[in-house]
């Protein structure tokens, strides 16, 4: 996990890590949430040689947690683009950043503030996708 104690520098915590990549757990959500939400037939992942409608590709920006005066507060940026590889057209594309301030100056505290911006992100995430399904030719996706 990356921290922040001065500009331009990053550290790592030497005692705590993720689960999975932080990238791998988001993909993992969003994929959930997507396919919970219902407005899709499907919702895949990675599987090559699959034709798909459309396709959303998530590009992690920055996730850290910046420590300052005895306090702390996490930055969460995505960059979330959607397109229709059939017809080759970028149907929407927008970053998402947040940051949450942590409820202390510690490695939990980072993971407390990092679940409220990714909660935040994957409401966010389900309001651009229904906007953005407004501007897609596909048929597919009732």
């Amino acid at each position: 996990m990356a921290y922040s104690t001065e500009p331009k520098r990053l550290d790592y915590f030497a005692y705590h890590e993720w689960a999975a990549p932080p990238a791998t757990m988001l993909k993992s959500l969003m994929e959930r949430q997507l396919d919970a939400s219902g407005m899709f037939r499907f919702v895949i992942a990675d599987l090559p040689g699959i034709q798909a409608d459309l396709r959303l590709d998530l590009n992690l920006l920055l996730l850290q947690q910046n420590f300052d005066n005895g306090s702390s507060s996490v930055q969460l940026a995505i960059k979330v683009t959607l397109a229709e590889p059939g017809t080759r057209s970028l149907v929407a594309s927008e970053t998402f950043d947040y940051e949450e301030i942590a409820p202390g100056a510690d490695a939990e505290s980072g993971v407390d503030a990092a679940n409220r911006a990714t909660g935040q992100l994957l409401m966010d995430l389900q309001s651009f996708i229904d906007n953005a399904l407004d501007k897609t030719v596909c048929s597919n996706t009732d």
